[in-house]
């Protein structure tokens, strides 16, 4: 069974109460949201009101349905980010992201995603080169 909060959180704007001058009826966030054109905005509540999860479900669910679509979600706590970093690795098909921050910050199940390992685990540019007529190409295999 779901959790409490999960069963009770809206589902729909229409689900909302309160925050009318947001979500109801021709209101700004409603019709960003229903255009499909979502500008940059900072969600800000208290811990547990489905910020985060709310809004990682339909980015994601956008990824998906728009393959050309990047996504860059930013969080000010190192426990939103590892919040963020579960929700993603229980996606499936794998969703491939980067997290930023160091290991001291950050939940020892998301250091292979840090940014400097990812790094490190690319091949150097150098490999990708190869001479041809003197001259260097970009080779992209």
């Amino acid at each position: 069974m779901e959790p409490l909060a999960e069963r009770l959180r809206p589902s729909t704007l229409d689900n909302y109460i309160g925050q009318k001058h947001l979500v109801g009826q021709g209101a700004v966030l409603r019709r960003m949201i229903e255009s499909e054109r979502i500008s940059s905005f900072i969600l800000w509540g208290p811990p547990g009101t489905g910020k985060t999860s709310r809004a990682l479900r339909r980015m994601v669910e956008k990824f998906y349905a728009e393959p050309d679509t990047q996504i860059l979600l930013l969080a000010y706590t190192n426990r939103a980010v590892d919040e963020i970093c579960s929700t993603l690795d229980a996606i499936a098909p794998e969703v491939h992201y980067i997290r930023i921050g160091s290991e001291l910050s950050c939940d020892e199940r998301f250091r292979n995603r840090l940014v400097e390992k990812e790094i490190h685990a690319r091949p150097l540019r150098k490999h990708y080169y190869e001479k041809r007529d003197d001259s260097d190409t970009l080779k992209l295999d």
